[in-house]
């Protein structure tokens, strides 16, 4: 699974740096480990900015500047919320592309959302889109292949939509 990551990680680096675009990061539930992921392979930092950790709801309204409204509306484990957390992502970073994971690892429902649901939005330009999992098992687990689902969406999207 490791060189899983490593070698998709890798795509990924080619890809930005073909296109010459870098990218900013907003994990919730990962906890900062797409961002380990992504610099585990040398050369990374030719595309990779900036990675923000805003773990809980007040880091959300002050470092990425989500909206109180929306948040109060829709929870932070909601695709609003995704979207919200890779534009500010890009805003602060200064980037064009950004990728951004919320959602509920365990062990009880938050904010009467499930354990295992996850919301991972990329932001490419001008374009963004939303993804709704719903993964089963272990915190380490459902963080692993948030994680893992994260990193696939954002590869089809540099190498895809553009």
């Amino acid at each position: 699974m490791a060189n899983t990551h490593i070698e998709l990680g890798l795509k990924i680096q080619k890809a930005f740096v073909a296109r010459g675009i870098r990218l900013a990061l907003a994990e919730s539930c990962t906890g900062g480990y797409i961002a380990h992921l992504l610099t585990s392979t040398p050369g990374a930092s030719g595309y990779f900015e900036a990675s923000y950790v805003t773990y809980s709801r007040a880091s959300k309204l002050n470092t990425l500047d989500i909206s109180l409204e929306s948040i109060n509306r829709n929870g932070t484990i909601s695709p609003e919320c995704a979207i919200e957390m890779a534009l500010g992502a890009s805003r602060v970073a200064r980037t064009v592309a950004a990728l951004s994971v919320t959602g509920n690892l365990g062990p009880e429902p938050i904010e009467d959302k499930e354990v295992g649901l996850v919301y991972v939005a990329v932001l490419l330009r001008a374009r963004t889109e939303v993804r709704e999992y719903r993964f089963r098992g272990e915190r380490e687990e459902i963080k692993k292949m948030a994680a893992e689902a994260a990193l696939e969406m954002l590869h089809e999207a540099v190498t895809g939509w553009t």
